[in-house]
């Protein structure tokens, strides 16, 4: 190499250097910025604590701990806090069944039927031809959250929720619309146990966790309060009054949102992803598993603001949601259960991806999503936390508004035909199961209380007179605001519905008659 060429070398090595160097210090400046940033927004959105993991280029960029583990018994959030990260599970579902396929268990178009004999939905025609693909992507015909109340707080084995699960219509035709459904993951997890002998925890724990040494994560409450670092859920609830809630046993939610973890633990599977399924030099993940997983199955549609702010489509792959910004794939996933709300995000071509942990309830993981993704695109950010925020007040003021509605068109004189012990005994709700009414106390201080029995502890009220054969209930659950049960006779039968408007529980698919 002559004198010229080495010179020519050398300036372009300096160069190469010196634009590191500068796009360090920019990413360092950055940092800071979202540092302020995310303090700020947890002020504005009531967020007891948080935890927060970047990766960007198969590093780890930023892991930092914000907060308090419990408002009112203090302890810092930490980078190894353990929370609940309900849905974000789904990925590990969708990543296991993969891992199925891989060693030649089951298919991904494999009938569900074919490994859970015991497979059945409303419709038989669905029932057999429901895939094990379609436990995956929600295009089951189900509206979002239909049968949840299965798994909240009851006392129903996985087993039981999927048996149970067949005496509810489906809201649309199969495969014919997107609905969120958190029961056919349960479904999917139950494969593993069906095909391997092992439970889908057991599965997850070798297969995925140790493989990717996720260290810290877990799939059961048991061990998630014998760690010592746990954040305590902080429920905002209807009334938008935060206070903090006890720990709910959701083991039985399985394959759909049982798993625990924290921020280092995820920022490894976040590197598993963007590396290509690698972890600790060992193929975890097949390109098989990882391209189906991102394929978009079930499209979603798209609103004008969404395209106006660099989202031309969306959809459903397998355990992921799928959508571009700004040119960009962007694979993420929310995660959500009473006090904890989480965010995981991934984009594969910038090779970056983050994870938000929370033990509170707001909108702010999901809006951090596109500041992040701006942040590292070398765009300004806007206010995405600040616009959320916004947001999410109008949707509880609009809550609120129909409660008021209700109160104004109540009419209190309104007298109940049928008389009260008549209404006492068993209810039956084919999907749900039992329900009971009985009378406690005596002379004035008599009280009818009603029961749902498989969440008796959760699902428990006084019934207080509103109108007519209408009675206004308030369940021992912060989460969920009050509602009204209505008792009618059709057909020589006694029975009752509940009316109890809110976003996640469909109190309106049940239909208790007495026995």
């Amino acid at each position: 190499m002559d004198n010229f060429s080495k010179s020519l070398r050398t300036a372009a090595l300096i160069v190469s250097l010196l634009i590191g160097s500068l796009a360090g210090s920019a990413q360092d400046l950055n940092l800071r910025k979202l540092d302020a940033y995310i303090k700020a927004a947890m002020v504005d959105h009531d967020i007891p604590g948080l935890a927060i993991g970047i990766v960007k280029d198969g590093a780890v960029v930023y892991q930092k701990g914000y907060g308090v583990k419990s408002e009112l018994e203090g302890g810092a959030i930490t980078t190894n806090t353990m929370f609940g990260i309900a849905s974000l599970s789904k990925a590990f579902t969708a990543a296991a069944v993969g891992k199925l396929v891989d060693q030649g268990l089951v298919e991904w178009d494999d009938p569900v039927k074919k490994h859970l004999p015991n497979w059945k939905l409303y419709d038989d025609y669905v029932s057999d031809h429901f895939t094990v693909r379609d436990l995956l992507c929600h295009r089951s015909g189900y509206k979002t959250f239909d049968g949840d109340l299965l798994w909240y707080g009851t006392n129903y084995s996985r087993a039981e929720i999927l048996s149970r699960f067949q005496h509810l219509p489906p809201t649309y035709e199969f495969r014919y619309q997107y609905g969120y459904q958190n029961i056919m993951f349960i479904a999917a997890g139950e494969l593993i146990p069906a095909v391997t002998g092992k439970s889908w925890d057991e599965f997850v724990d070798q297969e995925l966790f140790d493989n990717i040494g996720m260290r810290a994560s877990n799939t059961s409450i048991t061990s998630y309060q014998e760690n010592q670092d746990i954040a305590l859920p902080h429920v905002k609830g209807q009334n938008q009054k935060g206070k903090q809630n006890a720990l709910m046993n959701y083991d039985s939610f399985g394959g759909a949102a049982a798993i625990n973890s924290n921020v280092v633990d995820m920022t490894r599977w976040i590197r598993c992803w963007l590396n290509e399924g690698i972890a600790n030099k060992d193929t975890v993940l097949s390109m098989s598993t990882i391209r189906n997983a991102s394929q978009l199955h079930t499209p979603l549609r798209t609103h004008q603001s969404e395209i106006e702010f660099g989202t031309n489509y969306k959809g459903y792959g397998l355990g992921w949601f799928l959508q571009d910004y700004k040119g960009k794939r962007v694979m993420h996933h929310g995660g959500g259960l009473p006090g904890y709300i989480s965010k995981i995000a991934m984009v594969p071509e910038m090779e970056m991806g983050f994870i938000i942990l929370t033990n509170g309830e707001s909108n702010l993981p999901s809006s951090m999503m596109y500041y992040i993704i701006d942040m590292f695109m070398g765009d300004e950010p806007k206010d995405w936390c600040g616009n959320a925020r916004e947001n999410y007040l109008k949707y509880y003021a609009s809550l609120d508004a129909k409660r008021e509605k209700k109160i104004a068109e109540r009419k209190a004189d309104s007298l109940a035909v049928i008389p009260m012990d008549s209404l006492l005994g068993t209810y039956t709700d084919k999907m749900y199961g039992t329900s009971s009414l009985t009378k406690v106390g005596k002379k004035k201080k008599q009280a009818y209380v009603l029961q749902l029995d498989p969440a008796k502890q959760m699902f428990v009220s006084k019934l207080e007179h509103w109108q007519g054969d209408s009675y206004r209930i308030q369940w021992k659950d912060d989460f969920l605001p009050w509602g009204i049960v209505t008792f009618k006779k059709e057909n020589g039968k006694l029975g009752y519905t509940i009316d109890l408007p809110n976003p996640d529980f469909h109190f309106f698919n049940l239909n208790f008659v007495k026995n």
